[in-house]
């Protein structure tokens, strides 16, 4: 009692996850399991915990990171896209960061 718990997880209603459907980069071995608003909201008040929140997680890339996942992780529309930019992008501009909106969610709950 009177603790607080806070934790970061893929949103699997994420406009992300729709977008890249079965090629969602966190459909793999190490996320056992898929979490969204709510079935999180669902086990947190079902083991006790009250005064849930959620807010959207922010990552910063730069273009480099991003070319490399559409390699890995290919997309119809983007891949050919980011393939692109990877050509004509000068080496210096590929290093800027910039946040990005990833569908990941911020937890933070009160037992």
């Amino acid at each position: 009692k009177g603790g607080v718990l806070s934790l970061c997880t893929p949103d699997s209603n994420s406009l992300t996850r729709r977008f890249q459907g079965k090629n969602w980069p966190h459909f793999n071995r190490e996320h056992v399991f898929c979490f969204n608003k709510r079935n999180i909201s669902h086990l947190l008040t079902h083991i006790g915990f009250s005064d849930i929140c959620f807010k959207p997680a922010w990552k910063i890339f730069n273009l480099r990171y991003v070319i490399h996942q559409f390699h890995g992780h290919q997309h119809l529309y983007a891949t050919p896209a980011v393939k692109v930019l990877d050509r004509i992008l000068p080496r210096l501009v590929k290093g800027f960061c910039f946040p990005v909106l990833t569908g990941d969610l911020l937890v933070e709950a009160k037992k």
